[in-house]
Protein backbone atom coordinates (compact mmCIF):
# COMPACT_ATOMS: atom_id res chain seq x y z
CA UNK A 1 0.00 0.00 0.00
CA UNK A 2 1.42 3.39 -1.45
CA UNK A 3 1.16 6.18 1.70
CA UNK A 4 -0.59 8.14 -0.63
CA UNK A 5 -3.34 5.23 -0.24
CA UNK A 6 -2.81 5.39 3.76
CA UNK A 7 -3.52 8.78 4.15
CA UNK A 8 -6.56 8.66 1.47
CA UNK A 9 -8.06 5.59 3.65
CA UNK A 10 -7.37 7.10 7.02
CA UNK A 11 -9.11 10.46 5.92
CA UNK A 12 -11.90 8.31 4.86
CA UNK A 13 -12.25 7.05 8.35
CA UNK A 14 -11.97 10.47 10.15
CA UNK A 15 -14.83 11.51 7.99
CA UNK A 16 -16.51 8.65 8.72
CA UNK A 17 -16.34 8.87 11.99
CA UNK A 18 -17.08 12.81 12.42
CA UNK A 19 -20.29 11.63 9.88
CA UNK A 20 -21.61 9.04 12.48
CA UNK A 21 -20.80 11.56 15.23
CA UNK A 22 -23.30 14.19 13.70
CA UNK A 23 -25.89 11.74 13.25
CA UNK A 24 -25.58 10.78 16.77
CA UNK A 25 -25.67 13.87 18.36
CA UNK A 26 -28.83 15.24 16.28
CA UNK A 27 -30.83 12.61 17.32
CA UNK A 28 -30.05 13.10 20.83
CA UNK A 29 -30.97 16.89 20.36
CA UNK A 30 -34.52 15.28 18.39
CA UNK A 31 -35.05 13.21 21.17
CA UNK A 32 -34.73 16.08 23.66
CA UNK A 33 -37.01 18.20 21.90
CA UNK A 34 -39.36 15.28 21.46
CA UNK A 35 -39.60 14.99 25.33
CA UNK A 36 -39.55 18.48 26.62
CA UNK A 37 -42.77 19.10 23.92
CA UNK A 38 -44.19 15.82 26.02
CA UNK A 39 -43.48 17.93 29.00
CA UNK A 40 -45.52 20.41 27.67
CA UNK A 41 -48.41 18.44 26.06
CA UNK A 42 -48.66 16.99 29.52
CA UNK A 43 -48.62 20.55 31.49
CA UNK A 44 -51.17 21.98 29.12
CA UNK A 45 -53.59 18.71 29.52
CA UNK A 46 -53.21 18.96 33.26
CA UNK A 47 -54.07 23.01 32.82
CA UNK A 48 -56.92 22.63 31.05
CA UNK A 49 -58.43 19.38 33.20
CA UNK A 50 -58.05 21.92 36.13
CA UNK A 51 -59.43 25.01 34.11
CA UNK A 52 -62.42 22.75 33.10
CA UNK A 53 -62.93 21.07 36.65
CA UNK A 54 -63.44 24.11 38.11
CA UNK A 55 -65.90 25.65 35.55
CA UNK A 56 -67.98 22.62 36.32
Amino acid sequence: MDFDTAIILGLTACAYVWFISIGIFEEREEIKAQELEAVKRRQRAEYLKKLYDRAL
